[in-house]
């Protein structure tokens, strides 16, 4: 097992939270895609993501939101492509 301290964390910068709800979004998306919604937990996606599992609770509730997001705009995005 590799000790707490040698794992590489890559965290963004503050003040660039405009940026992670988009970032969040379309990590979960690959997640929920490659690995099954209910594989993927919010600590995973946080760390993917490179924030903390708090930080993610700034931008979602939950990860029931998460996918409720991801699939209001594929819904929408669908809708447009229709009317063209």
């Amino acid at each position: 097992m590799v000790p707490m301290h040698a794992i590489e964390r890559h965290r963004k910068p503050r003040g660039l939270g405009h940026e992670r709800r988009g970032e969040i979004l379309a990590a979960a998306k690959e997640m929920f895609v490659a690995e099954g919604y209910e594989t993927v937990t919010t600590r995973r996606l946080a760390d993917r993501v490179g924030i903390s599992q708090t930080g993610l609770y700034v931008y979602f509730k939950s990860k029931e939101e998460i996918l409720d997001a991801l699939c209001r705009i594929t819904f929408v995005r669908l809708a447009e492509r229709l009317r063209e």
